[in-house]
């Protein structure tokens, strides 16, 4: 049996924590904070339990500590009230979870089975998995928001293939956040202090598409003027490419040049231009199926592949949608009542990220109030 030490005044919470485990959890209690840093440290519980209500110390002070404690145990926020503020400050720290007792603890059990199926039951000590949450840079990086072990996954991912000059290619469906990890794989590369130019693919007029990612001289064309294009405008620094599966059979071996030797040739022109560019492409598209299918280019889909993310779907990682509310309503002072939270966690969320924030977008609009209730919310 799991053996869970909740640091928490609240003995209405600890009952209630206790009462919902039933007996699946071996619950201890820690009231101070000397019993909750000794806790930490002995190496005696395999989870450690954290109440945002606490009387004994500043609770932020307190985890800020708890965090850093080596070979501590996993850190869990649990609560019989919804702290979102709090719970982002603790994701900040590489914290666990968030939970609500009144509503999550079925879910708080599932993750924990997940998480502590990792590792063995302590035996002496307990060890925090290695790179859990790795430091990265950048701003892209603050508004990655998640707690969840796919969340943890990207961190991982962008961390492992910072340094590497390789070309990127970020999958997920639409809304998933592709373009914002994309700019958290330049904020920690090699090339952070160039540019980010993130072009999307599929709103490229076909007649202009080649002249607006390679250039053009004067001439080339009834009334072409000189100008660059993205691939020089990204010159020493990153080129997302979002959508790369629309490009043409002709823009594909045009890429694939720039892919191979690094060289551009402006619309017009005669001679080719070396850029230095760190290529990020993004689809939501299956690019194994097309090439399959004889609509992609099979030596540009493997030169691409190189480094791979896959972004998870919102529905994937639901645990993160109090932290993404949080975030998106502060700026208009609104927050979510538990039934609202509730809601938003039961829908299958399509869109993803992007559906979400014009769902919260729209309730926040047409609330009178400062809190969001499940009446407010239009899908």
């Amino acid at each position: 049996m799991r053996s869970v030490v909740y640091v928490t005044n609240d003995a209405k919470g600890f009952s209630l924590l206790v009462r919902s485990v039933n007996g699946q959890l071996r619950v201890c209690r820690a009231q101070t904070a000397a019993a909750a840093c000794k806790a930490a440290s002995c190496g005696q519980f395999d989870v450690l339990f954290f109440d945002p209500v606490l009387r004994c110390a500043n609770a932020k002070h307190l985890l800020t500590h708890l965090a850093s404690i080596p070979n501590r145990p996993p850190i869990f926020i649990v609560s019989r009230e919804c702290w979102l503020l709090f719970a982002r400050f603790a994701a900040n720290l590489g914290i666990s979870g968030y939970y609500v007792l009144a509503g999550d603890i079925n879910r708080l059990l599932a993750d924990l089975d997940r998480y502590c199926a990792r590792m063995p039951p302590v035996a002496g000590s307990t060890a925090v998995p290695a790179g859990e949450i790795p430091s990265l840079d950048g701003s892209a990086t603050r508004f990655f928001l998640g707690t969840s072990p796919d969340a943890a996954r990207i961190r991982r991912a962008v961390y492992r293939l910072r340094l590497s000059r390789d070309p990127v290619l970020v999958l997920g469906e639409s809304g998933s956040g592709k373009e914002l990890v994309s700019r958290m794989v330049h904020e920690n590369s090699p090339v952070r202090d160039g540019p980010f130019i993130p072009v999307n693919a599929s709103c490229l007029p076909e007649a202009l598409a080649e002249s607006q990612l390679f250039g053009t001289v004067r001439g080339a064309f009834t009334g072409a003027e000189s100008h660059s294009g993205y691939f020089e405008s990204a010159d020493g620094g990153t080129l997302f490419l979002d959508e790369v599966a629309e490009l043409t059979p002709s823009l594909q071996a045009k890429l694939l040049r720039v892919v191979e030797d690094g060289m551009i040739t402006r619309v017009g022109s005669t001679g080719a231009r070396r850029v230095s560019v760190r290529l990020i492409c993004a689809s939501n598209r299956d690019l194994g199926e097309m090439v399959d299918q004889g609509m992609f280019r099979t030596d540009l889909y493997y030169r691409l592949d190189v480094l791979r993310l896959r972004i998870p779907p919102l529905r994937n990682r639901k645990e993160d949608i109090p932290l993404l509310a949080e975030f998106r309503l502060r700026e208009r002072k609104k927050q979510l009542s538990l039934p609202a939270l509730d809601r938003l966690r039961s829908y299958y969320w399509p869109g993803n990220v992007r559906q979400l924030f014009h769902c919260l977008d729209r309730a926040a609009g047409i609330t009178p109030s400062d809190i969001i209730y499940p009446e407010h919310l239009d899908f």
